[in-house]
């Protein structure tokens, strides 16, 4: 075999042939590849004429550099060949899709609804029309989920205040599908939030509602009661104590004004916890425009945690007759 020969089969050992032999090999094939290298490359050739000695001696130079790589793999093989556990992990196979059974609004009566999801059937068809557009998928492949099943999942999720894990157990997703479910149809319904949360700021809308409160109530010029909650969060690191509550966790002071049947006319969702609840309505939006005298002699309804104000009204802290304490 001519030298040219001999350093294109070492090249074929460095890019590849080498490896894979190795890998399926076991110790006898490590030494017989040894031997075969250092029989190729790394012996002293036959006696040369003096008139090719020069260049014979720059071929064995570069066989030699040739030959370094492979005694590397040689070695890296001779280890694996004597250590402990010689076998070769095999090639992990993908793990096969498993689809769990997922949710459905029929099998629930309609008193294990309110219990779970805090709406009603049709309460949760219509929302479910409402914002389809923003959360079905719009293809039926590799077992899509439905916007039913991610509306379902959230209401759960949001009437239950669990962890996500456990709520995508039960419907039937996994964890991480569940946190982009919950994403999507969150910011779908604050996207319609704006046709149902409306305070009545016209006069016609006004004077029905102080209507439907005297009716109800015997309340004259009401047009909404006003209170705060606090919703419990993770607080940003940086501004940690100011979302510390006075009951000692952290949460947004969120202020709600309802109307007489319960419904929410106005919301104020972006003071952090340790804000009074006084503080909150002197911001921008319904109080400054109460004091503006917007609302001429129109009334909003308080607790204790409010100061008195000739358009929010207060309950008696000591009353001593029965016609304050029946206001």
């Amino acid at each position: 075999m001519t030298r040219n020969k001999m350093a294109a089969r070492g090249a074929a050992c460095c890019h590849g042939n080498t490896p894979s032999k190795i890998r399926g090999a076991g110790g006898g094939r490590v030494v017989g590849l040894r031997s075969l290298v250092h029989t190729r490359f790394l012996t002293a050739p036959p006696p040369l004429s003096n008139h090719s000695c020069s260049r014979k001696r720059d071929d064995k130079e570069k066989l030699i550099k040739m030959a370094f790589p492979v005694s590397l793999v040689i070695m890296r093989a001779h280890n694996i060949a004597n250590s402990a556990n010689p076998s070769i992990t095999p090639r992990q196979t993908r793990r096969p899709r498993r689809f769990q059974i997922r949710l459905n609004l029929n099998s629930f009566t309609d008193e294990e609804v309110l219990q779970h999801f805090r709406l009603s059937k049709d309460s949760i068809r219509m929302l479910y029309e409402e914002i389809k557009l923003h959360i079905d998928r719009q293809t039926r492949r590799s077992h899509a989920i439905c916007g039913r099943s991610k509306l379902l999942a959230v209401l759960h999720y949001l009437a239950s205040g669990s962890f996500q894990y456990c709520i995508a157990s039960k419907i039937g997703f996994t964890q991480p599908t569940f946190s982009r479910c919950l994403r999507q149809v969150v910011n779908a319904i604050v996207n319609i939030s704006t046709n149902y949360i409306r305070f009545p700021y016209s006069i016609s809308e006004r004077e029905e509602v102080k209507l439907k409160f005297f009716q109800k109530y015997g309340m004259p010029l009401t047009i909404g009661l006003i209170d705060c909650t606090h919703i419990a969060i993770i607080p940003p690191a940086a501004e940690e104590q100011s979302y510390r509550n006075r009951k000692m966790f952290y949460s947004l002071n969120v202020q709600l004004i309802c109307g007489p049947s319960g419904k929410i006319l106005d919301v104020v969702a972006r003071y952090p916890g340790g804000t009074h609840d006084s503080f909150v309505l002197s911001g921008r939006g319904i109080g400054q425009l109460f004091q503006s005298g917007y609302f001429g002699d129109d009334l909003l309804l308080g607790d204790n945690g409010y100061r008195l104000t000739p358009w929010l009204l207060t309950p008696y802290l000591s009353p001593t007759n029965r016609r304050p304490a029946s206001l």
